[in-house]
């Protein structure tokens, strides 16, 4: 009696494991064959990429070489110079009366998904110098993918401060306040610094099915926080972000130049109502350090998802050509609208600050 009950017991438990195999198995399927779940990186290089992967500051491609960038919405080749960064070769002695900008951010600054020439800060370039009637502008791209504000800073003042810029552009969107919330603040940088993976990024990244439990049933961000650990990172970041402008502004009164600081909006964010910087740009506001908020003018030309796909790739969710021509007009009309372009001239002669709209 006791041996078929030990194989009916065996054989009931082969069948559960069996069938609950089979069941995750394909839901798996399902969801991978979906598509829901996948990350960015994912949907653009085909791979999972970390968030906890700590980032340099310093530069992204190999200094004076040649990097194919492909997805499924884009193929072209960056030309780094000489610091790894997507721009020309400038002289750091500046030429006497060029006005000079630098323009600082993450991957829309870089002007990921388009030509070089068609990336926001080139448009900025030649439109200020459309306008302008007197010294030339001269733009330093220093947009640098997955970058944040701390990591811009960090790259500013070991890279780009010596190319004694006038005016210094610091771009910030929402993904600033999610990268940072992991990597931390301005002091990442020290040797101590160490940014720690949950223990179950592992199964994160090889099993949609737990992404969709996580995100659906506790409400776990892309990034593996609780909704109480989100809240507390964001509330962090936004801290961050304003000591880091902070720290910038500083930096530029004691070296001449002056700050602007350029908020755009996301692809998902256009057609929403909330927007992630009120409490910030409040602060900015009562601080006097200038700023510009893209969003209300990107929500004027955007009206629904035909129009938001024409400013915005649908997959890669960077801009278009046509995106990035917005964004860099948009900058312009700011500068220009209280910059005297007809005598632009360097940091140290008084000028006004642009104003925030």
């Amino acid at each position: 009696m006791a041996q078929p009950r030990y194989r009916k017991i065996l054989f009931s438990g082969l069948t559960f494991l069996l069938v609950t195999s089979v069941v995750t198995l394909g839901a798996e399927i399902i969801l991978r064959l979906d598509g829901r779940y996948r990350t960015w990186d994912e949907v653009n290089l085909g791979k999972y990429g970390s968030p906890y992967t700590p980032f340099p500051y310093h530069s992204r491609y190999p200094p004076n070489q040649l990097t194919t960038m492909q997805t499924p919405e884009y193929h072209y080749q960056v030309q780094a110079n000489s610091l790894g960064l997507r721009d020309t070769e400038h002289d750091v002695a500046k030429p006497a009366g060029e006005f000079r900008i630098v323009g600082l951010g993450d991957s829309f600054t870089e002007g990921v998904g388009v030509a070089y020439e068609d990336g926001w800060l080139k448009v900025l370039e030649r439109e200020l110098n459309r306008r302008a009637t007197g010294p030339r502008v001269t733009v330093i791209v220093g947009g640098v993918a997955g970058a944040d504000p701390v990591a811009s800073y960090h790259l500013f003042t070991a890279c780009l401060l010596r190319y004694q810029p006038d005016l210094v552009l610091m771009a910030i969107n929402t993904s600033d306040i999610y990268d940072i919330a992991i990597r931390g603040g301005l002091d990442r940088y020290a040797e101590d610094h160490v940014t720690t993976a949950p223990r179950t990024e592992w199964l994160w990244a090889v099993c949609h099915l737990y992404r969709a439990v996580m995100m659906t049933v506790f409400d776990w961000s892309y990034q593996l926080l609780s909704p109480a650990e989100s809240a507390e990172g964001r509330s962090r970041a936004q801290r961050t972000i304003l000591e880091t402008i902070r720290a910038l502004h500083t930096l530029g009164q004691q070296h001449g130049f002056r700050v602007l600081v350029v908020f755009h909006p996301l692809a998902h964010e256009v057609l929403a109502e909330h927007n992630e910087f009120d409490t910030l740009v409040t602060q900015l506001d009562r601080d006097g350090i200038p700023r510009v908020d893209l969003l209300p003018r990107f929500r004027e030309l955007i009206a629904d998802e035909p129009a938001r796909r024409e400013y915005y790739l649908p997959l890669d969710k960077h801009h278009t050509a046509a995106g990035y021509a917005f964004f860099g007009r948009a900058v312009a009309a700011a500068v220009a609208e209280d910059l005297d372009l007809d005598g632009l001239a360097p940091a140290e002669t008084p000028a006004r600050a642009p104003r925030a709209p």
